[in-house]
């Protein structure tokens, strides 16, 4: 890496994971502080203007991670390319192991990264991150600068928070840079952390009395979907990100530990139970979670009040009522195949929406609303006949009219084309494997912009 390249810098620390470089700006002393965000790697370009834009006056600042999405929390890390530490006055020359890359923020005042042959889970990266810390805390390190959402000063901005002694604002500088890059085992030599500078590891409980269903079930209007996707399906890539996420987003959603260690146990993404280990080291991975997002959440998550929709009154009147389409389509569908019930009312209203939703407004104060429907349906591959659901919902739709379906597949400029010669039309958009449109979206350069496509079609924005 050449020395003091901004754009080598960032793409040699931050590797070739795909989200987003968050970059942040203080106007000295401490006053206004504020974060933006670029998808990484598409819009470095972009940040490198926006750091020379503000380099002018502003303290600028770098997470040296690749975040998942534009919010600076250590659950949206999901691996890390490097190791860091904020070394402070500690002198990097002759620390072993060696830094990879060392900047110097002020005069005699450094940060350190040293460079991985592999991406490593972010919890391992951190932990491994603050044994650097503690390491060399004695020779002057920063043992608060170690954290997974930790922010650097940015090589080539200005430090406004020191001078020089010519009374000058000293210039951020990477004063060495390698391409030494290591095994995360190399740092196994450092000194262990003491207990009280680890998470707490509870006590594993003895009797666990529910199934994983049935805590997703008790739980299933509090966690997000992305839960339930973590559950069903084996990841496709890092399975301890994979995990991790998991168990934190359980945790944030309010259950408690026991309730996560069930649900991750059953877990698709359970990587302890895949390679044969002992349940306590999924145990002790849960408590880890516990303390960060402990370390996390400001205040409290309140329990919400959940009005009915129907007083009892309505709901006997309801009752009383001959079956609607769904109930008589839900029980045709399940005279015909084994696929969950759920699946067969999603689809039900899909056929509903794709017949009528052309004809149906909501009037509000602020204008009308055209509604517009989005279902996903998640569960194991094969095993619980999703795909068989809706080939049979889109066969009954498409025999009454052909003319609804927009597309199965396509690029955001043929998506936007289609739905320019449709005005005044209902248009579904079925996929049968929304994984993998995932996937093209983060990896193909011709799908840019879809996923802002969709959220505006979503909000029902003219596009």
């Amino acid at each position: 890496m050449p020395a003091n390249n901004l754009q080598a810098f960032f793409e040699t620390v931050l590797g070739s994971d795909l989200g987003y470089l968050c970059l942040a700006r203080i106007k000295p002393p401490k006053d206004g502080f504020e974060e933006v965000f670029f998808r990484y790697p598409q819009e470095l370009g972009g940040a490198i203007n926006w750091i020379e834009q503000y380099k002018p006056g502003y303290n600028l600042y770098f997470c040296p991670q690749v975040i998942l999405t534009t919010k600076r929390t250590k659950t949206n890390i999901g691996q890390c390319n490097c190791l860091w530490s904020d070394l402070d006055a500690a002198d990097p020359v002759g620390m072993h192991p060696k830094p990879s890359i060392v900047v110097e923020s002020s005069p005699k005042r450094f940060q350190a990264y040293w460079l991985l042959k592999k991406p490593v889970a972010a919890v391992d990266a951190e932990l491994y991150s603050k044994r650097i810390a503690y390491a060399f805390r004695g020779e002057g390190a920063d043992i608060s600068g170690w954290d997974l959402t930790q922010l650097l000063r940015i090589p080539g901005t200005y430090n406004y928070n020191r001078r020089t002694e010519a009374g000058d604002f000293p210039e951020v500088l990477v004063v060495q840079c390698s391409d030494l890059k290591y095994d995360l085992e190399t740092f196994d030599d450092l000194p262990s952390l003491k207990a009280s500078e680890l998470a707490p590891i509870l006590p594993f409980p003895e009797h666990l009395s529910e199934t994983a269903m049935q805590v997703l079930d008790r739980w299933r209007t509090r966690v997000p979907g992305e839960v339930l996707e973590l559950f069903y399906q084996p990841p496709p890539g890092d399975w301890s990100a994979a995990l991790w996420r998991l168990e934190c987003r359980l945790l944030e959603s309010g259950l408690t530990i026991t309730e996560a260690y069930i649900i991750c146990n059953d877990a698709a993404c359970n990587k302890f139970r895949r390679d044969g280990k002992d349940p306590s080291y999924l145990w002790k991975d849960v408590c880890r979670a516990l303390s960060y997002v402990n370390s996390t959440i400001v205040g409290e998550v309140s329990e919400v009040d959940f009005i009915p929709l129907l007083s009892d009154t309505e709901k006997e009147i309801v009752a009383a009522l001959p079956p609607t389409f769904v109930e008589r389509y839900i029980d045709w569908a399940t005279s015909s195949g084994d696929a969950a019930i759920e699946y067969h009312r999603a689809c039900a209203f899909i056929i509903l929406s794709g017949l009528l939703a052309s004809k149906i407004k909501l009037p509000t104060s602020f204008g009308a609303i055209i509604p517009n429907l989005w279902i996903m349906n998640l569960g194991e591959t094969t095993l619980t006949r999703k795909t068989t659901a809706m080939d049979m919902a889109m066969d009954l739709l498409l025999e009454i009219t052909p003319e609804a379906m927009l597309a199965t597949d396509g690029t955001l400029e043929g998506l936007l084309t289609a739905l320019s010669t449709r005005p005044g039309q209902t248009s579904v958009f079925w996929r049968d494997e929304v994984s993998g449109l995932f996937d093209m979206i983060a990896h193909k350069d011709y799908y840019a912009g879809f996923l802002e496509m969709l959220t505006k079609l979503y909000d029902g924005k003219h596009l």
